[in-house]
């Protein structure tokens, strides 16, 4: 299941890329970059009293395509590699909660000159793929993927579906600071879906470099 997700979302990225630069071959400009972030992730619990949760710091690190288009519009997608944590308490009992897992996005955005530097601002479509996720405290450690009974449950899905937002500003030799917010718009619980509701979500401030931005200036 999780690869026929992640592959249904790289074909729709590879489409939308694709049909654009058909249709806008000659004015579109590629660029690519890397970017690290400092993440604080946590979960948005709905439907419990007793079910708790607190951010806590994770990193991430990736890569991006860009395709800037006419009228100051851009797409961008992106693949990141995070790791991330945060607590989860039930009945007053504290536990901590570590991910590793990828991201495949693609947002849709607006950039605009101020002075010597570009804004830009961006909404998107996010998923993830989890590779491990895990709940310790002084009782247990749990792996969340782990299939267990006759149902063949896990404790949590591997993947889910976000969607995102970012607002950065990009200086004229390429470096890039950047500011994001991603929210989960379905239940990562699997087994235990019935009774309540996490939709994990995470803010992160990241610095990134694109290259090719301080040959585009001079260009211009």
């Amino acid at each position: 299941m999780r690869q026929t997700v992640r592959k249904a979302i790289l074909a729709a990225v590879v489409w939308i890329a694709a049909a654009t630069g058909t249709e806008l071959f000659g004015q579109a400009h590629v660029s690519w970059g890397v970017r690290g972030e400092a993440n604080l992730s946590g979960f948005i619990v709905q439907g419990s009293d007793v079910v708790t949760s607190c951010m806590r710091p994770g990193a991430t690190l990736g890569g991006f395509v860009r395709f800037d288009l006419p009228r100051n519009f851009f797409l961008q997608g992106e693949l990141l590699f995070h790791y991330k944590q945060s607590q989860l308490d039930v009945f007053h009992v504290s536990s901590h909660y570590q991910y590793g897992g990828e991201e495949i996005s693609f947002y849709a955005g607006y950039q605009w000159q101020t002075a010597s530097v570009k804004w830009f601002a961006g909404i998107g479509m996010v998923g993830e793929f989890g590779y491990c996720a895990w709940l310790t405290n002084r009782f247990m450690r749990i792996d969340l993927y782990e299939k267990k009974g006759p149902s063949a449950l896990s404790a949590m899905k591997s993947h889910n579906s976000a969607v995102g937002a970012m607002l950065g500003v990009e200086f004229p030799c390429g470096v890039q600071l950047q500011v994001g917010y991603r929210v989960a718009v379905v239940n990562i619980l699997d087994a235990n879906r019935t009774l309540l509701t996490l939709l994990p979500h995470s803010v992160s401030l990241g610095v990134g470099y694109r290259f090719g931005a301080k040959h585009r200036a001079a260009a211009h």
